[in-house]
């Protein structure tokens, strides 16, 4: 792996985080398939899942009294999910800022035929819950971001 966290010529690329799911009738809109907003679930959920694995789990959170706040995100829809299809979620990072306080991350959702059903890119900030003001992740949440897989076109972030 190379300093921008890209596999070296020649190697192949790293795996991404994921999770998988099945949709549940209490996901389902009007039109039969996943709503939109269980989009959003399923992506928190995949994400607090790869930063439980990372050892930094709600416990971490609650200590360090710091939490994400989402402050964009946008949904490209390619597939629809329907009732009890099995789905996989893929977790990458696309950006990040050079204290770690910013970051923009991508969820793949992937459908049973392994193609891509939607994709949602969420933009957001570290907050301190005692100042409620941005701040810079502890070391242990750092460490666990900083190891995400890349997007091929991860930016720097201002």
């Amino acid at each position: 792996m190379n300093s921008d966290g890209k596999p070296e010529s020649g190697g192949s690329a790293p795996a991404p985080f994921s999770a998988e799911f099945q949709v549940a009738w209490a996901d389902l809109d009007l039109n039969g398939h996943l709503s939109n907003s269980s989009y959003l679930d399923y992506a928190v959920q995949t994400r607090f899942l790869y930063l439980a694995s990372r050892g930094f789990g709600p416990a971490e959170f609650a200590s360090h009294r710091i939490g994400p706040a989402v402050l964009n995100e946008t949904i490209t829809y390619r597939r629809e999910l329907r009732f009890l299809d099995r789905f996989a979620v893929e977790y990458r990072t696309s950006g990040g800022n050079a204290g770690g306080s910013k970051f923009r991350v991508v969820n793949s959702f992937i459908g049973p035929d392994g193609e891509l059903c939607a994709e949602l890119t969420s933009f957001g900030v570290w907050f301190d819950l005692g100042s409620r003001k941005t701040t810079p992740p502890p070391d242990g949440l750092a460490q666990a971001m900083a190891a995400l897989v890349r997007t091929d076109d991860y930016e720097a972030l201002d």
